[in-house]
């Protein structure tokens, strides 16, 4: 039997698809012939029938059929997740330490450096959730939790959850968004040839992109959009105190 949270979930996601339904059908009738079955626009993964924007449900609506148990974060539970994250990387250093020197070193490095870094991003989005307020109720525990995981793994905390808060804000828009930040092509045009080829090559760029983001950012025009300034203009007056700390325990976990 389900959990009531997930028929709750099931309910509400049942009533969007039956709208969605009624949608396609209102439009198959007015287009007639055009949108006959074999004409049909996929949409919606292998839905059929853009419906008008009008009709879309809005963000309250969606939300209204959603548990509320979903937007209450529970502290026991998240703990739990960190546990688990620090027993599996225990696990995977063990690995490493008893293997070193042995026949299966070579054998267990590749698996080691894959899962470890599987289990880097689990720590990431565990300090995501810290920065979105999401890990628990309690400010000072999301904070203290998030410097913790993040310092971990080369994330300045503070840094990174007002900057990824823009991101949220702006997300998509070409002149505010501190990530999304295309270059033109009237710029483009006038890059040297090598500049041309880093910016195009990402794997070139994958090792790169993060240090780069982070000491030089890569968002809207600011004089200085580094994450580890604290006179950064990402930052106002009122975040300098945080992102110096947050930027202390970059620094004395990279020592």
């Amino acid at each position: 039997m389900a959990p009531p949270a997930l028929d709750g979930v099931r309910s509400g996601t049942d009533g969007v698809r039956t709208r969605r339904a009624e949608l396609v059908s209102e439009v198959e009738k007015q287009a007639g012939a055009e949108f006959a079955p074999e004409k049909k626009v996929k949409v919606y993964g292998n839905e059929d029938v853009v419906p008008n924007d009008d009709d879309v449900p809005t963000l309250a609506e969606l939300k209204r059929v959603i548990p509320d148990d979903c937007f209450r974060p529970n502290l026991a539970v998240s703990l739990l997740y960190v546990l688990q994250d620090a027993a599996l990387i225990s696990a995977l250093l063990a690995g490493a330490y008893f293997s070193a020197g042995s026949k299966y070193e070579m054998a267990y490095l590749p698996v080691y450096w894959f899962f470890m870094g599987f289990m880097m991003w689990a720590v990431f989005v565990l300090g995501h959730d810290c920065g979105h307020g999401s890990f628990s109720r309690y400010r000072a525990v999301n904070s203290f939790v998030g410097h913790v995981l993040h310092s971990m793994i080369l994330v300045p905390f503070h840094s990174w959850r007002i900057s990824h808060r823009k991101h949220h804000k702006n997300t998509g828009n070409f002149e505010k968004d501190e990530i999304f930040y295309p270059m033109s092509k009237s710029l483009y045009d006038k890059l040297p040839t090598h500049v041309r080829t880093v910016y195009e090559e990402t794997m070139f760029l994958l090792p790169l992109a993060y240090p780069v983001y982070l000491v030089r950012g890569y968002g809207n025009q600011m004089d200085n959009h580094s994450h580890l300034s604290p006179s950064s203009n990402l930052f106002n007056d009122n975040e300098r105190k945080m992102i110096a700390t947050s930027v202390t325990c970059w620094w004395m976990m990279m020592a």
